[in-house]
């Protein structure tokens, strides 16, 4: 006799779950709080409609595919793993499903206006003040990000960048592509704190610059949030290239800016 719906829906909900780090951090990635989730691995319920196709995206399998004999399921799950790419949206997209978000519960209180600093490659002693946004839009983080480079940009005033988020592992991870000159993409990784309010987030920059033939560049970067609301014209008119030594950057940011690449990153980054 075959296992009821809910058993086999736990039983092959646990094994996908133990090629994972924790469950926790399945919950966080999902979207799902941690004790109805349990709910479904004990097999005292099974998810509505909607969890289902959470769940099924986050380990790219078919929602049905759940209420297999745990022995259909692992070979189901198997030949998934190896055949994706015939699936209508490939295995890029399921990819992407499971780097993006992340952990959309605390993504969510990260959301909002960001002033960020990071040197100008090409000119050690410059820093570069931009405007960031972190937003929600159907389900994913999404970031727009506007650099006033002036004379620091080979004449171009304004450069804007648009960007997926994801949270992983108390990592935020934001690649940006720039979207006027459409000539470089730009990955930032930013530390953020579990247990404290976020006021400034530490990490580094990586991406290329056109000024010196589009070769790659690192940079330590510190983003300082602004708030969830506030006058946008404002905050762009105090963006742009400033001298290192300019009051307007902090001590704290200044020795972040300045910390050698090779220092370990939570040396590198206080506050981290």
């Amino acid at each position: 006799m075959g296992l009821s719906s809910k058993q086999a829906f736990s039983t092959n909900l646990a094994a996908v779950c133990a090629h994972r780090p924790s469950v926790s951090a399945v919950c966080r990635s999902v979207g799902i709080n941690r004790q109805q989730f349990g709910r479904y691995l004990s097999g005292a319920s099974i998810p509505s409609p909607h969890n289902l196709m959470r769940i099924a995206r986050e380990f790219g399998v078919a929602p049905e595919d759940f209420f297999l004999e745990p022995s259909d399921f692992e070979e189901r799950y198997a030949l998934s793993e190896l055949s994706d790419t015939s699936r209508s949206e490939g295995r890029l997209s399921t990819l992407m499903r499971r780097a993006f978000p992340g952990d959309t519960l605390r993504l969510r209180r990260l959301h909002g206006y960001y002033k960020s600093h990071f040197l100008v490659p090409y000119h050690g002693s410059i820093v570069m003040r931009a405007l960031v946004s972190i937003y929600q839009k159907e389900g994913l983080f999404f970031s727009k990000s506007i650099e006033r480079g002036g004379e620091f940009q080979s004449g171009r005033m304004i450069s804007k960048y648009d960007g997926l988020v994801s949270l992983i592992n108390d990592r935020l991870f934001v690649l940006e592509f720039e979207s006027v000159a459409q000539d470089a993409l730009v990955e930032t990784v930013l530390s953020v704190p579990r247990r404290h309010e976020v006021r400034q987030l530490f990490g580094m920059t990586f991406g290329i610059t056109s000024e010196l033939n589009g070769r790659p560049f690192a940079s330590p970067i510190v983003w300082t949030f602004l708030g969830q609301t506030i006058d946008v014209r404002a905050a762009m008119r105090d963006t742009g290239p400033l001298p290192l030594d300019s009051p307007k950057v902090s001590s704290r940011i200044r020795r972040a800016l300045m910390a050698s690449h090779g220092v370990a990153y939570t040396h590198a980054f206080p506050g981290a």
